[in-house]
């Protein structure tokens, strides 16, 4: 049995580009609940990339086994400055 090489990327409350080439997002952590604002998941390298999902953080909360493919980068835009999560990729 083998396993898979994830890393993590902390997200402070501004836009992030967490890789530049293709990669899976398999989990998004939320460490700190906002009234508002939104973790806004992009493919691509810019704010401009098509959106794959979006992750509210209104709510300390885990999002596991996602496995959301990224052709062309991913980039995360976020709404407010007060969301802070982690994000474990490949």
């Amino acid at each position: 049995m083998t396993s898979d090489n994830h890393n993590i990327k902390n997200i402070n409350g501004a836009n992030t580009l967490i890789k530049a080439s293709h990669g899976v997002v398999t989990a998004v952590h939320v460490m700190h609940d906002s009234t508002t604002g939104d973790l806004v998941f992009r493919n691509g390298t810019t704010v401009a990339a098509p959106i794959e999902f979006t992750i509210h953080t209104q709510n300390p909360q885990a999002y596991i086994q996602l496995n959301r493919r990224f052709e062309n980068g991913i980039y995360v835009e976020c709404t407010s400055q007060n969301a802070y999560a982690l994000v474990v990729y490949k």
